[in-house]
């Protein structure tokens, strides 16, 4: 009856559905103690993997709302008062500091030099 659920995860994140085959998979070729090891296995890798990867986006204001959306999934989203709004989803640490501060600088470059810029960190907690 859980495999019904795989869409589910799917649909929440490609990272969780694979998690999920992964254990499914090793409890039914290797039996159900090794596999659930091996589920909790992957589950601290995949922890490890998202507390490392960092996202940074560009923002912009939605039309007429007070709400800032990512620029690239919505075309409505605009910049304002020649504004640029980072976010940075996730936390910063040792093991990923060099890989956002590339991707600071990769979007700096793009933005005209009469922009001011505004950064935001997000901490996303993952259920």
């Amino acid at each position: 009856m859980q495999f019904h659920d795989l869409p589910m995860f799917y649909k929440k994140s490609k990272l969780d559905a694979a998690l999920w085959v992964g254990t499914f998979i090793a409890v039914i070729i290797l039996d159900i103690d090794i596999g659930l090891i091996v589920g909790i296995g992957l589950s601290v890798i995949l922890l490890i993997y998202r507390s490392v990867s960092v996202k940074v986006e560009e923002l912009g204001s939605l039309d007429t709302t007070e709400f800032f959306a990512n620029r690239k999934q919505f075309r409505n989203a605009d910049r304002k008062y020649n504004t640029i709004i980072l976010k940075i989803s996730g936390p910063i640490t040792f093991a990923n500091f060099e890989d956002v501060l590339e991707s600071l600088r990769k979007k700096l470059k793009r933005i005209p030099k009469t922009s001011s810029v505004t950064v935001r960190t997000v901490n996303f907690l993952y259920l």
